[in-house]
């Protein structure tokens, strides 16, 4: 927010722009790699951290399910911290909180059907999955209101966003198929392994990608 303030302050709509477009761009190329790579990790990074005495195999997989499913909505997430400082810093603090509004209420109305409509088995799922559709629509909203300098940075980034995609998707699938073959080693082992060449691939898939 401080960084498009002083733009705003200093009358440099274009320098508000490439800021805004950069943050994007940075905070896509951390998120939506950190997404794919936990939702195919989810059983894994749950079973690590938690499984063990009371905590067992189906408490994981009830667990990775709505760690997966939270995790979609990364990108989602991080793109309202992107947006909402450009609201803020050009003092217009009604307009994110409008949206921030409509978004709880979207989300308990989404968790109320959740508990409705799902299978008591998914219902934290689908719980899980109003939040990462409040976010997308709050990310909508905000794009809506932002104005035509914010859209023109976010067009700026749509490609690079793409390759970031495809560059996150390569490495899942990868992943995927990677974790059979470390399934008869010690799970922290094959947890440290995995998240090592989730990594490895991804930046080699990024760096040629964006180099492109």
């Amino acid at each position: 927010m401080p960084t498009f303030a002083g733009f705003f302050a200093k009358g440099d709509n274009q320098g508000a722009q490439n800021a805004l477009s950069s943050s994007i761009r940075n905070m896509m190329f951390v998120m939506l790699p950190a997404a794919a790579g936990l939702v195919v990790l989810a059983p894994e990074i749950t079973m690590v951290i938690y499984e063990g005495d009371a905590f067992k195999a189906l408490d994981t997989m009830r667990v990775s399910r709505a760690l997966a499913m939270y995790s979609v909505g990364l990108g989602f997430y991080g793109l309202q911290k992107s947006l909402v400082p450009w609201f803020q810093a050009q003092n217009d603090m009604k307009t994110p909180l409008k949206v921030s509004a409509y978004a709880v209420v979207l989300n308990a109305m989404l968790n109320i059907v959740a508990l409705v409509a799902l299978p008591e088995e998914w219902r934290h799922v689908g719980m899980a999955a109003s939040t990462v559709v409040s976010a997308l629509f709050s990310c909508i909203l905000l794009i809506g209101l932002v104005g035509k300098d914010a859209r023109a940075a976010l067009k700026s980034s749509l490609l690079h966003l793409i390759k970031i995609i495809f560059a996150s998707l390569g490495m899942a699938m990868a992943l995927y198929f990677l974790k059979p073959h470390l399934a008869t080693l010690n799970y922290i082992l094959a947890m440290a392994l995995l998240v090592i060449a989730g990594m490895a691939i991804y930046a080699a898939l990024a760096f040629s990608l964006l180099s492109i």
